[in-house]
């Protein structure tokens, strides 16, 4: 079972999100702050993290900065999920490190959509990762 994190201070987007995709059949979990998602995320390691934006404290662009460059979570995809809904907004997300942007309101077949492909791309990455060790590996014994 494929395990999503959802970080959002508004506790009714994140509840219909976890209903959303409890019902897909995904394991979620909510955190409602930056600090406790980056804490989660750390410990838990969970196959996609959908994440707010304006959050108090420390906003969504910085949490998935730092989700992106610890390299204990930087495999995790990053989807961020929205009102900020500007090219810019969108563009500052990718520069954070996400690996897509949905804007709220969402449509929940685009939603699962997206979801899916970012469990899948996670799920090559580790794959190549994997593929390069044995490479690496294999070329230490040969030689």
């Amino acid at each position: 079972m494929k395990r999503v994190l959802i970080i959002d201070d508004q506790r009714d987007n994140a509840l219909i999100l976890y209903e959303r995709l409890s019902k897909e059949g995904y394991k979620v979990h909510i955190c409602y702050s930056g600090k406790d998602g980056i804490d989660y995320a750390l410990n838990e390691q969970p196959d996609l993290i959908l994440l707010d934006i304006m959050m108090p404290e420390m906003n969504g662009l910085e949490v998935c900065t730092f989700l992106t460059n610890n390299p204990k979570t930087s495999l995790i995809p990053i989807i961020m999920v929205t009102a900020k809904n500007t090219p810019q907004d969108t563009e500052e997300g990718f520069k954070a490190g996400a690996l897509d942007y949905i804007k709220k309101p969402f449509d929940k077949l685009e939603l699962l959509a997206r979801v899916r492909s970012a469990i899948q791309h996670k799920e090559t990455q580790e794959l190549l990762l994997e593929a390069e060790k044995v490479s690496t590996y294999m070329a230490t014994v040969v030689t």
